[in-house]
């Protein structure tokens, strides 16, 4: 199981974990029918995207924090392993430390096992955002009258408000306000719904932990300024 999907696990208990704030919308949107958006970002941000994962994490309470559990155990074995502390596991110190290997492959594949059907879930909410999406997009851009859409990679420089994926998430929320995220038994992601998954991953754990690192900071703005201590005559 990836660090990138233990994060999201993290961040199914948040009801809007992804939700940044949008920018603002102006004239300068329109630059002769040019404008950007990210799609993956505007799945990210839907009301329907943060309903269903905090759905499926209510669902699934009792597997995340057991997952918690055994990911911290995980971490912990990993450490014994790797002793030069490089990220890798050479073949001397895999040799050196086969017991703790084997225990570190069985607790991968109890995570496996847990964490499948909460990515099933996940995937098959996205899936259902995503087949609506053109439609989405589309209607965002007629009512902001783009007629040519960029990635925002592609774009070295523009105008404040000339990115649009804020108009494509209100769209999503108009049209598609809640998804369903129980899968059919035979139901399968396609490659793209499996890229999608990982992205929308990425972009939760990068809200999180700027999240994390704002609440930080306000913690220890309130905190009470430390007393000095008596000087002496």
């Amino acid at each position: 199981m990836t660090k990138i999907f233990r994060t999201a696990i993290a961040a199914t208990m948040l009801a809007g974990a992804a939700t940044a704030a949008t920018m603002p919308v102006q004239a300068a949107a329109q630059v002769a029918g040019f404008a950007t958006a990210n799609p993956e970002l505007a799945i990210a941000q839907s009301t329907a995207r943060a309903t269903a994962y905090q759905q499926i994490g209510q669902q699934y309470q009792a597997q995340i924090t057991q997952i918690g559990q055994l990911s911290e155990q995980l971490a912990t074995l990993e450490q014994q392993i790797d002793t030069n502390r490089d990220g890798q596991v050479t073949q001397a110190e895999a040799q050196a430390n086969s017991a703790a290997l084997q225990q570190a492959q069985t607790l991968s594949q109890q995570l496996d096992t847990l964490s499948r059907p909460i990515q099933l879930a996940q995937m098959y909410a996205l899936e259902q955002i995503a087949r609506d999406y053109g439609n989405a997009r589309t209607a965002a851009m007629q009512s902001r009258g783009v007629q040519v859409l960029l990635d925002p990679t592609a774009v070295q420089s523009a105008p404040e408000g000339f990115d649009i994926t804020d108009a494509i998430v209100a769209q999503i929320n108009t049209r598609l306000p809640a998804v369903t995220t129980a899968p059919p038994a035979d139901w399968r992601p396609s490659q793209t719904v499996l890229q999608l998954h990982q992205t929308v991953g990425q972009i939760i754990g990068i809200a999180v932990r700027r999240q994390m690192m704002i609440d930080a900071q306000q913690q220890q703005g309130q905190q009470p300024a430390a007393t000095p201590a008596p000087t002496g005559r």
